[in-house]
């Protein structure tokens, strides 16, 4: 992608970051030469004309709001078939990524973020756009310690989708309000909810609420208790903690109704800190401050009068009837099992997992790798490659980098390895061994063969053969081979005196190895190729292996850790004694 030119005008010129939807880039829009984000959805969103259109109607409609702390949205635009968002660049990383590298922050640095975001903020609801996606991922850290927000209003296209919500939910679900996980829309009071997330974040370095799944995180915020960020910040002053609590309230109208409340606030708070005064809760402007704590001129005169008669004590009403109580309780448990029933049949998705790079690595190497991730190996094609050996991949999908679900395959395509293979050695070699020899680099001996008188050679063992040995030739060829039919000229040998067994003792010694492994070893004889030992060693170690071959020429292959080391061809010492 990099150095693309999209449109004949945004040329790519880095990528920024991957998310589930898009991939977002840096290019140079050479029109109007200025630097801009450009996002291009993955697939299968790029497939989905209506997930397009929908997303194209956002954008038309939410452009025009546009502020110092939010990143102005362009443009949808198609470059061969493929869509992509434009946008303003902001230069900068993610939130995410500072506060996993810098958190947990001062309070005062905390607070500055705090209220950038929410200037943000305050621009949208303004204009009516309720962001919908508040996230440290959809937030850009400038260098001055200032944050822009991103992505406004792009969840209203995700219900044009079957499945863009679902795969962006695991990365919005730390920061959904109750409501907004429970069916309903985001609105100013959820992004408020999640600005509530994102200070309690700031200041502690941490979620306010852990999950193993968006299911379990979404209950989490509906359930659980709305805890004190002191708990892990002790710096933090009680008013602001308070603060904290207000924007992450369970119910929308007991959180600040939307992003002007919340800056209101959190400007009070800041002027404090600025001057170091002691805050109390709720907060005051400082010209409230400055009346209440107005002294009167003088004591009043009834003041031991009124000290001296006690109040009557009045039974207080109920607030809450008793039957609206029992109505509240009902509600409650209800929304909670429609978020069960929600989670079940909408959420139950298998984790996102980052797909590793295996190009270039063995198939059972690739196999183990992936099978740690809870992913699948398919093989989905073989190509004759003369660089790589058999079973390398050569090529996968999707590419490394992008995110599967639990359980998916990735396609595959490997190397079958060569063309061409080296033609062995074959000479006084019997028919069987042969065969064996050269089905295993995937070539075949013709039936058909001649004989001529050897006078070196029994009668039965290959004399000569075509093509000659250490001849490169195409995989799956054909070798011819000439026998000996003995000093005279007899005939070769019958198939029963190539069955006749003999006796090979193979001695060995592992040299040249600095840890122990598994000696394995087959033998080639007239009945093909065997495993006739296989067990752990050490270096250095001494073997007596002592076996039974058919014909008195037989080839022993000598393999560590199933790599072939050394190939060893052997006369028999005597025939095999008959049992009795």
């Amino acid at each position: 992608m990099i150095g693309t030119l999209l449109r004949i005008r945004y040329e790519v010129l880095e990528p920024i970051r991957q998310g589930p939807i898009f991939d977002a880039y840096k290019a140079k829009d050479r029109v109007q030469g200025r630097e801009v984000t450009v996002r291009v959805l993955r697939s299968p969103f790029a497939q989905e004309p209506e997930f397009v259109q929908a997303l194209q109607k956002v954008i038309e409609k939410y452009s025009k709001a546009s502020g110092i702390g939010i990143e102005s949205l362009v443009d949808v635009d198609d470059h061969e078939g493929l869509p992509f968002v434009v946008s303003e660049y902001t230069a900068g990383q993610s939130l995410a990524e500072r506060i996993d590298k810098l958190a947990p922050f001062s309070v005062s640095v905390a607070v500055s973020m705090a209220i950038s975001i929410t200037e943000g903020l305050k621009t949208l609801h303004q204009a009516g756009v309720a962001h919908g996606d508040v996230s440290a991922q959809n937030i850009v850290a400038l260098p001055d310690g200032q944050c822009r927000l991103q992505l406004a209003g792009l969840w209203e296209s995700y219900s044009a989708s079957q499945t863009a919500g679902l795969v962006a939910l695991p990365s919005m679900a730390a920061y959904l309000a109750p409501e907004v996980s429970g069916g309903a829309m985001p609105s100013f009071s959820s992004d408020v909810y999640s600005v509530g997330i994102l200070l309690y974040q700031l200041l502690s370095g941490r979620l306010p609420y852990s999950a193993d799944t968006a299911v379990s995180m979404a209950l989490k915020h509906a359930t659980a208790g709305i805890p004190s960020v002191k708990i892990y910040n002790s710096a933090v002053p009680a008013a602001l903690d308070e603060i904290v609590k207000k924007a992450m309230g369970k119910s929308p109208s007991s959180r600040y109704a939307d992003a002007s409340d919340l800056l209101s606030d959190l400007r009070i708070l800041q002027d404090g800190l600025r001057f170091g005064k002691t805050m109390q809760w709720p907060l005051k402007p400082a010209a409230a401050v400055a009346e209440s704590e107005k002294q009167p001129v003088a004591p009043k005169m009834s003041a031991i009068r009124e000290s001296d008669e006690k109040p009557k004590k009045e039974k207080e009403p109920r607030d809450v009837p008793v039957w609206l109580l029992v109505v509240f309780g009902f509600c409650a448990v209800t929304f909670l099992a429609l978020i069960g029933v929600w989670a079940v049949f909408n959420v139950s998705q298998p984790k996102l997992v980052l797909v590793p790079n295996i190009k270039g690595a063995k198939l059972s190497e690739a196999q183990k790798t992936l099978e740690g991730l809870k992913l699948k190996v398919r093989v989905s094609g073989q190509e004759i490659n003369d660089v790589q050996p058999p079973n390398t991949i050569l090529s996968m999908a999707p590419a490394a980098g992008r995110k599967l679900h639990e359980g998916s395959s990735v396609n595959v395509t490997i190397s079958t390895g060569s063309r061409y293979v080296m033609v062995p050695d074959l000479k006084g070699k019997t028919m069987d061994a042969a065969r064996s020899m050269l089905e295993a680099i995937n070539l075949t001996l013709s039936d058909s063969y001649t004989t001529q008188p050897d006078s070196k050679l029994d009668a039965g063992l290959i004399v000569s053969q075509s093509p000659d040995p250490k001849a490169k030739v195409d995989r799956f060829g054909r070798v011819v081979v000439v026998l000996s039919s003995g000093r005279s000229g007899g005939e070769v040998p019958n198939r029963a005196d190539q069955d006749k067994q003999y006796l090979y003792d193979l001695k060995l010694k592992l040299t040249g190895l600095d840890k122990g492994v598994v000696l394995k070893v087959s033998i080639i004889d007239s009945r093909g190729e065997r495993t006739i030992y296989e067990s752990p060693h050490q270096p250095n170690d001494s073997i007596d292996i002592p076996t039974q071959g058919y014909g008195k020429v037989a080839t022993f292959k000598i393999f560590y850790d199933d790599e072939l080391v050394i190939t060893k061809e052997m006369n028999a010492e005597q025939e095999a004694p008959t049992p009795n």
